[in-house]
């Protein structure tokens, strides 16, 4: 059985007619025969407002925290998609980051993946059901939650005009026996570091999360991190 990674960003899944539209093409392709695995973004400015809440509490968030609190945004997101896929009749199953077998080196705020076990996903697609995970984060070894780099500003400029869903969500099929592929957001001016330098505000925050992961680093698996998907690294292989 092909397999289907949808990937959904903020606009896609902005509000909950948005997040219904969403899962109709996502039942639409597990109707189609094949198995699907979503990938979902927090709704909307969601990220942002998480970070203006933390800044209003404190003018330097804990690294931590903070990554603990920002990752509650994907998680509304793909747990609302779950719901709404089984309210049409689907069986779905939302997943962290850390549930799908994501692992994270300890760089809070700019983590980049050290392992994927895919064998949590895997067996959910085996039993049939669709596979809804968290995107932007993972697990530490010592189990703490973390956000991974993302290569530009955390804010979106206000000069940016917002991107239409059709624009927002992406879809990949695979071959049976395949490990599943690494969804990654469109390469766009902002993932330049000159870029990124210019729109960042002095909130050491924000600054914090326009570092630009190392170049050698492994590739962020199944989230838009990086321009181009690459293979990902399995322990033991």
């Amino acid at each position: 059985m092909p397999i289907v990674v949808q990937k959904y960003g903020g606009t896609s899944v902005g509000d909950a007619d948005k997040i219904r539209r969403a899962a109709e093409r996502v039942a639409a392709a597990r109707q189609s025969g094949a198995a699907v695995a979503v990938v979902v973004s927090a709704m909307g400015d969601t990220t942002d407002r998480l970070i203006e809440l933390a800044e209003s509490v404190t003018a330097a968030p804990d690294p931590r925290e903070l990554d603990v609190l920002l990752s509650t945004g994907e998680l509304v997101s793909c747990t609302l998609m779950a719901m709404a896929l089984r309210e049409i009749g689907e069986e779905a199953v939302s997943m962290s980051g850390a549930q799908a077998g994501i692992r994270t080196d300890a760089a809070h705020g700019r983590a980049s993946i050290v392992a994927f076990d895919p064998a949590p996903v895997r067996r959910a697609l085996d039993a049939g059901r669709i596979v809804i995970v968290a995107g932007f984060q993972g697990i530490t070894e010592d189990m703490d939650v973390t956000t991974l780099g993302r290569g530009a500003p955390t804010r979106r400029p206000s000069r940016s005009p917002p991107r239409s869903a059709p624009r927002d969500a992406k879809s990949t099929r695979m071959s049976t026996g395949s490990t599943p592929p690494t969804p990654a957001s469109s390469r766009t001016r902002a993932n330049s570091p000159k870029s990124a330098a210019r729109r960042c505000s002095n909130s050491p925050v924000t600054a914090r999360r326009c570092i630009r992961a190392p170049s050698n680093s492994p590739p962020a698996i199944m989230f838009p991190c990086s321009s181009r998907p690459a293979p990902a690294t399995f322990p033991g292989r």
